[in-house]
C-alpha cells in the first residue's frame, strides 16, 4: 500500500507541474453549457472550478486526445451538473488534479480520472465514470461509480502513472 501511495503522490505531482497549459483560467472557473468544448490540451486555473449546469469534452474525432487539468483549489460540480463527452473523447484520458480537493454535487455526473491533494467528496446520488484518488478521504452517498479502463497513453504522465492505476486510497469513507 505505501508503494502504491507513493506512486499517487507521484503522478500527483507530475500532473500539477505541468508547465506551458494550452488554456489558461478558462472562463475565469466558471465552466457552464456556454463554455466552448473543451479540445484537447494542459488546462490550467489559478482559483476554483465550478462547473454550474454542463460541460463538454470534445475529442475532434481523435479517441486518443489527452486533457490534463490543473486546479489550483477546488473542483465543484454543482447538483445535476454534468460532464459530456463527444468526438471520440474517453474519461481514461481526462486527467483532473486539484490541490484543494472535489465535491460533486447531488445528482451530478462525472467524467475521468481525478487526483487531489485533499479530498473528494460525492454527494448523494452523483455518478461517475472515473478512477477517484483523494491524499485524505473519498466519501460516497449513495452513488454509482463506473471504473474507467487504464489510460490509453501512459506517455501523458511519467512510469509512476500506471502503478497508481493499481488503486491507492489513505482512506475511504462510505456512507449509506
Amino acid at each position: 500500500m505505501s508503494t502504491a501511495i507513493s506512486d499517487m503522490e507521484t503522478a500527483y505531482t507530475d500532473a500539477a507541474g505541468r508547465s506551458g497549459p494550452d488554456f489558461l483560467n478558462l472562463d475565469s472557473g466558471n465552466l457552464n453549457s456556454t463554455t466552448p468544448d473543451l479540445t484537447a490540451g494542459l488546462y490550467k486555473w489559478a482559483s476554483a472550478v465550478t462547473i454550474t449546469d454542463s460541460v463538454t469534452f470534445n475529442g475532434g474525432g481523435d479517441s486518443n486526445a489527452i486533457w490534463v487539468l490543473q486546479v489550483d483549489n477546488r473542483l465543484s460540480l454543482a447538483n445535476s451538473a454534468n460532464i459530456f463527452l463527444s468526438g471520440g473523447a474517453q474519461a481514461h484520458n481526462i486527467f483532473w488534479q486539484t490541490a484543494e480537493g472535489a465535491t460533486l454535487g447531488t445528482n451530478s455526473h462525472f467524467e475521468g480520472i481525478l487526483i487531489t491533494a485533499t479530498d473528494i467528496e460525492a454527494q448523494t446520488g452523483a455518478t461517475m465514470n472515473a478512477k477517484l484518488y483523494a491524499h485524505t478521504a473519498i466519501t460516497l452517498d449513495a452513488n454509482a461509480i463506473t471504473a474507467v479502463p487504464e489510460p490509453g497513453s501512459l506517455a501523458l504522465l511519467t512510469g509512476a502513472i500506471a502503478a497508481l492505476f493499481v488503486g491507492a486510497r489513505r482512506r475511504l469513507t462510505v456512507c449509506s
